[in-house]
């Protein structure tokens, strides 16, 4: 009778002490990176939820046979309703934030670039 050997059981690895300071650091930087990056990550991240949410309304016209540009300034026309030729026309009169500042502290002078 031939003996087989037996099987070699490894020891787990540990990890060192120091892995879980290098995550740290890595998460630490990389909220570094977002914060510096966010004026470039906003209109993308905004632009991409955007186009995932009114890609079923562009889907459905598209069968109908209306192009992607005539639905997407549909939208577009619909989306701003009323407020849409004077947010072209005036831009710095419709800001939603200085009118929320005005309501909010009555101290909001509108000296500050929006």
């Amino acid at each position: 009778m031939s003996r087989q050997p037996a099987p070699v059981i490894k020891e787990k690895t540990r990890r060192p002490d120091y892995h879980w300071a290098t995550v740290g650091i890595f998460i630490l930087l990389l909220g570094g990176v977002i914060v510096v990056a966010r004026d470039f990550l906003i209109p993308v991240v905004l632009a991409s939820l955007l186009s995932l949410t009114f890609s079923p309304i562009r889907r459905a016209t598209s069968r109908f046979g209306i192009a992607p540009p005539v639905t997407a300034v549909a939208v577009t026309i619909f989306v701003t309703g009323r407020r849409g030729p004077q947010l072209l026309a005036y831009p710095s009169r419709c800001n939603p934030t200085q009118r929320m500042l005005r309501r909010s502290c009555g101290t909001y002078s509108g000296n500050y670039e929006v």
